[in-house]
């Protein structure tokens, strides 16, 4: 079984968990079928990397992410994908660029 700081970031990235709701140690607990130390010590982590904010005694929820934030992943982005964009029509032979022109 993964671990509850992978098991969670999974959730997170899969959207199983909503922003703006508040989430308990004991019902990620339950839903994951483990004790609460692990998802504790995932939320603490997961707080470190700055994907949730703790509210201790009470939860945690997802981080919102500032407009300069969301502006800077947009950017990077769009720097990685045109770059990997860049280099596989280096790398493509005439049936998969007749395939994209298709």
């Amino acid at each position: 079984m993964a671990s509850a700081h992978e098991a969670i970031r999974a959730g997170i990235r899969d959207g199983v968990f909503e922003a703006d709701v508040l989430y308990s140690e004991s019902e990620v607990a339950v839903g994951l079928g483990i004790s609460r130390t692990p998802v504790r010590e995932a939320m603490n982590e997961l707080s470190r990397e700055g994907l949730v904010e703790v509210l201790p005694q009470h939860g945690f929820r997802l981080r919102t992410l500032s407009a300069a934030e969301r502006e800077e992943v947009f950017a990077l982005r769009l720097a990685v994908e045109a770059l990997a964009a860049e280099r596989l029509a280096a790398a493509a032979g005439p049936a998969e660029i007749a395939d994209l022109r298709r």
